[in-house]
């Protein structure tokens, strides 16, 4: 399995965020490193829990409209039975 994937992902940087929601964040710590969090937006504020900088953002929805992960193969639910 190749572990190493490339989701060609628009950052948002200094455009107005469109709504209270989850978002793919990149985040920069006070000591210089980053990372990535999925994070929610209250309208007002980042509920990050830790002290850190969004520096980019993109809505879940256009995180997952890029991915193609297909879908677990133990979840048995059958729509036209159940």
């Amino acid at each position: 399995m190749d572990t190493n994937i490339n989701l060609p992902v628009k950052w948002q940087e200094d455009t107005e965020i469109p709504g209270e929601g989850l978002y793919l964040v990149a985040v920069r710590y006070p000591y210089g490193m980053g990372t990535y969090d999925i994070v929610y937006w209250n309208g007002e504020e980042w509920e990050l829990g830790y002290t850190a900088e969004v520096v980019g953002w993109v809505t879940v929805d256009n995180l997952i409209g890029v991915m193609k992960a297909g879908w677990p193969a133990g979840d048995t639910f059958d729509l036209d039975n159940d």
